[in-house]
């Protein structure tokens, strides 16, 4: 009798192409699941480097909106008055006004604290700087010795940047790097006058929020000033309400 051949064994056959199958979909679903992870961790990889430059640039308007919407909680009944020939104000109660002689183009200055001393670069963390806001207006005439640095800030520094854009006006500095962050242009006592916020690294009150204004041929410079930026953005709504008040006799 011839020798019978075996027949295959169709059900192991079955069994072991399905086993194919699911290997390579496992090893297809391992190998796209490898891909999605690793451009979700990309994405995040360049997002977290553009963090710290995104809360820098939006932190002064954020600071701003946020003081903005509690500005009716600002009691401002019992405010002082602050009056020359030229202007007035109103100002917080417990703010002092400087007892010493102030440069000639300096008309006024209030702090918080009654302590105008300087905040040397070693001394800045003691509380009284950290805490301290000075309020300041500045009066220069268009020519005259003094008149130059606010001329160029006004005529061009200023005028030439974009609104919520933070920019080094020296990116090659010498004595410390100044940024500014301009603001949308208020109106005080009538007057058009840019609004902007400035970091002039290595001095004093390094954080400044200004507003600049020019009355026929006199620049005024209305301002707030801080060692600590979180100070200064913290009283960016009073230099907002002290603006309201402000009026040219």
């Amino acid at each position: 009798m011839p020798e019978e051949t075996p027949k295959p064994d169709i059900i192991s056959t079955r069994r072991f192409n399905m086993t194919k199958v699911l290997v390579t979909i496992l090893l297809g679903t391992i190998v796209l699941l490898a891909v999605v992870f690793s451009a979700q961790w990309w994405v995040n990889r360049e997002e977290g480097k553009t963090d710290d430059f995104i809360k820098k640039n939006t932190s002064t308007n954020e600071a701003t909106k946020s003081a903005s919407k509690s500005a009716t909680k600002i009691d401002t009944s019992d405010w002082k008055t602050y009056s020359n020939k030229e202007f007035s104000f109103n100002y917080p109660k417990s703010w002092y006004q400087g007892k010493e002689k102030l440069p000639d183009s300096l008309v006024v200055e209030l702090s918080n604290i009654n302590d105008f001393s300087p905040c040397v670069e070693l001394a800045r963390q003691k509380s009284t700087c950290i805490t301290r806001i000075t309020f300041s207006v500045w009066k220069v005439v268009e020519g005259s010795e003094t008149g130059p640095a606010l001329e160029e800030t006004y005529n061009t520094t200023i005028q030439d940047l974009k609104v919520g854009v933070l920019t080094v006006a020296n990116p090659q500095p010498t004595n410390g790097k100044l940024s500014y962050k301009r603001e949308t242009d208020t109106n005080v006592s009538g007057y058009k006058a840019l609004k902007y916020f400035s970091d002039f690294e290595g001095y004093e009150d390094s954080y400044n929020y200004e507003v600049l204004l020019k009355k026929d041929k006199v620049f005024y410079l209305i301002s707030i000033a801080s060692p600590n930026k979180g100070t200064l953005l913290k009283n960016v709504e009073i230099l907002n309400q002290i603006l309201s008040t402000f009026k040219f006799l």
